[in-house]
């Protein structure tokens, strides 16, 4: 039977915290596939494409809550500046760039999954869906934690490395 990513076989039942990846630690951008394509049909600007493409991105995950995560990343080309982001399970509304939208984010099938959808009409005609999966593959020094971003028909696939630190790269 195929795997699932959780490294269950398909059809095998797995608890509910079972399913929910660990993502605490430090982790740094080690690939990156289709970023620029991504951005690009996200409509940002090649100069502000160019500075993403250059950007190594680290980011330290911990828990919370009981079913959240703080993630702080810092960049390559600012790390003084911190992008926090806070990830809870369950929905929210917020303003993405000026575009109020609604954000759902869910464990499934061992990936944290968050969908972005326009709030109301006037944004669907600015925004499409994006939906973020981001799981855990691997172990030790070996594990990945891989970043799929869907926008609209456009898909990228950014994967980070443990730092040495990390008490997953320790296991």
């Amino acid at each position: 039977k195929p795997l699932t990513l959780d490294g269950t076989t398909e059809g095998a039942a797995v608890s509910a915290e079972a399913s929910r990846p660990d993502f605490t630690g430090v982790w740094v951008l080690a690939d990156s596939s289709n970023f620029d394509e991504y951005l690009e049909a996200m409509g940002v600007s090649w100069a502000r494409r160019r500075t993403a493409m250059q950007t190594v991105p680290e980011q330290t995950w911990a828990a919370h809550g009981a079913s959240g995560w703080r993630v702080e990343t810092r960049g390559s080309a600012n790390p003084l500046t911190p992008q926090v982001e806070v990830v809870l399970e369950g929905d929210a509304e917020e303003d993405l760039d000026g575009v109020r939208v609604r954000k759902r984010t869910h464990y499934e099938g061992g990936a944290l999954v968050t969908s972005v959808t326009p709030a109301d009409e006037a944004a669907k005609q600015a925004l499409k869906p994006l939906v973020m999966r981001r799981y855990v593959r691997g172990e030790g020094a070996d594990a990945r934690l891989v970043l799929e971003m869907t926008y609209g028909d456009t898909t990228a696939v950014r994967e980070f490395k443990p730092r040495g630190d990390t008490p997953s790269a320790k296991q």
